[in-house]
């Protein structure tokens, strides 16, 4: 976990916070990085194993308010008709910088998020998706990827 310019120097000064209301289920995998994240968990989040979540990244599985405007009004009334649904982050996702991930969401595996998106429907395995609303760029070939041969874009000498 990331929390400082100095370990992720990316124009985000934010600690990560991770809120879980009572009732609640935050489940992270193991050999995730989270850098100046929030995950407010109402209902249920779930991040597979080896997630990548950008810097400035929000995680929300709820509306936090009522759409009825005179529900809005009464406090009591609001919090008891805010709309939650789990978000589910599947094995090896990665969630650009900035993006924000909507309630009812699941982020298939291998998945990539571009940084800046905000995605308010599921990314099915293995796509790319970006924009706001976040929109289907391609699929990942893994094939290509795995049989591909490195070229590095500089060397230290």
């Amino acid at each position: 976990m990331n929390n400082s310019l100095r370990s992720n120097p990316i124009g985000c000064a934010q600690p990560c916070i991770f809120f879980v209301d009572r009732g609640a289920s935050l489940i992270i995998g193991d050999h995730v990085g989270i850098s100046q994240t929030a995950l407010i968990c109402h209902i249920g989040i779930t991040i597979g194993d080896y997630v990548k979540i950008g810097g400035g990244v929000c995680i929300y599985d709820t509306d936090f308010h009522s759409l009825d405007p005179e529900l809005r009004r009464n406090p009591a009334l609001d919090f008891k008709q805010k709309i939650k649904k789990p978000i589910i982050i599947k094995d090896n996702a990665f969630i650009g910088a900035h993006s924000t991930i909507l309630k009812g969401v699941t982020i298939g595996k291998n998945s990539v998020i571009g940084s800046g998106s905000m995605v308010t429907k599921s990314i099915p395995d293995n796509e790319i998706w970006a924009g706001n609303p976040a929109k289907f760029v391609r699929k990942i070939n893994l094939t290509d990827q795995v049989t591909a041969k490195f070229t590095p874009l500089f060397q230290v000498k």
